[in-house]
């Protein structure tokens, strides 16, 4: 079993359109490109394994592909109507590779030019390509600005790639970038100007009854009956996996208290993200995803479940919300531990935190060392991930 995690591709609206597929094996974190051939192939065999419906939830999917992969026809095992095939910035453009990409792009693959460099003989691929990708770690403000000029034209759409910031962000939409990709979603937006009473007042019920030390069952049963889909939602938590009830629930206020504080903390977090997440569904849904990750992963690092969970669901609740890490830590009753880790102080809390990022962000060399002092399986990490995700979708769509 291989690595495997999947990166939104976003619209100018932050709506997500596609997912990258991140692979890499532990072999290959060590062996660095001389096996980029080993590790595309291996990352389209642990997709199909893992299921392709899965992996993608409903969209488009960019896989990597090496000469080799092109040649060979490999993507042709993916549908063309949903996937990107995405030729590596180490593949030349020999007549062999333009032939194999202008037979994808007739059979209806879209194609796509990885860490894109302006450099002389790659004509043909360009006149092929649907979508360029650009580097924002490696090029600078005016070479993006160029790209722009140069090839954004005949429906051909550029990609701001590793987009870490909101100012980066607002920068490559000024600049006429359509697709982009990174990690500025997951930062708020406005640090200092909102506190918690002028969020909506849904979401300002739900912080008030987490900052109290002592859960009050009756005022969160009135809570939940107020709004039949908060209702539906807890319905939900109750039928999912995690729990295995034999006997019916006849009561709000029955359900809340077989749940326990613990839990029932924990789902009122979960249902304050669901509900905060008209801006940014994606963000809420990598919430989850990392929630999930981090219960499942909890126990083997000396880390009770139900923390870990709200450890990797608070991990982004700033930016779901709005507001400054500190103030979120600040105002919610939660335990020291968790409240550590989130600031960034080291334990097995924050180790659990640092893992999960690491994985969903695939960078694979920091992930093999903290699995590795942790004594984790590559094949339960993969699984667990997976798991997660197909978790989160049906979370999220319940409406």
């Amino acid at each position: 079993m291989e690595f495997i995690a999947r990166q939104p591709i976003f619209d100018l609206d932050h709506k997500v359109v596609a997912y990258e597929l991140l692979h890499r094996s532990s072999e290959e974190n060590r062996c660095a490109e001389t096996n980029l051939e080993i590790a595309s192939r291996q990352m389209m065999g642990t997709a199909m394994l893992v299921g392709f419906d899965a992996l993608s939830s409903g969209h488009t999917v960019f896989i990597n592909c090496t000469e080799e992969m092109l040649r060979g026809g490999y993507p042709t095992l993916f549908p063309a109507e949903q996937t990107v095939v995405e030729v590596l910035e180490t593949v030349e453009p020999t007549p062999p590779v333009v032939r194999a990409c202008t037979e994808l792009k007739k059979a209806g693959y879209t194609i796509a030019l990885d860490d894109f460099e302006d450099r002389p003989g790659l004509a043909d691929l360009i006149a092929l390509a649907d979508i360029i990708k650009v580097d924002f770690r490696l090029t600078s403000a005016e070479e993006r600005a160029q790209l722009v000029r140069r090839y954004g034209r005949n429906g051909r759409m550029l990609l701001a790639e590793k987009v870490e910031s909101n100012e980066e962000f607002a920068s490559a939409v000024g600049q006429g970038y359509k697709l982009f990709q990174g990690y500025f979603f997951c930062k708020p937006r406005m640090l200092a100007t909102r506190s918690v009473r002028s969020l909506n007042p849904l979401h300002v019920r739900v912080m008030r009854l987490l900052s109290r030390e002592t859960l009050d069952f009756r005022e969160v049963e009135m809570f939940i009956k107020s709004d039949p889909a908060l209702c539906f939602r807890l319905l939900r938590y109750l039928n999912s996996a995690a729990f295995s009830f034999q006997r019916e629930l006849r009561s709000i206020l029955e359900a809340v208290s077989m749940l326990g504080e613990k839990e029932l903390r924990k789902w009122l977090l979960l249902v304050s993200a669901i509900m905060a997440g008209n801006r940014n569904p994606e963000l809420v849904k990598t919430a989850l995803v990392r929630a999930r990750f981090a219960e499942l992963l909890g126990p083997r690092m000396h880390e009770a479940g139900s923390m870990a969970f709200l450890l990797g669901l608070l991990s982004l609740i700033p930016a779901i919300l709005d507001l400054p890490l500190a103030q979120v830590a600040e105002q919610l009753a939660i335990p020291t531990d968790v409240r550590n880790a989130l600031l960034g102080h080291p334990g097995p809390s924050r180790t659990c935190l640092d893992l999960v990022v690491a994985y969903e962000s695939g960078q694979w060399d920091v992930c093999e060392t903290l699995m590795n002092s942790c004594q984790i399986p590559v094949d339960l990490l993969v699984k667990n991930y997976c798991e997660s995700v197909k978790w989160a979708e049906g979370l999220v769509n319940t409406d």
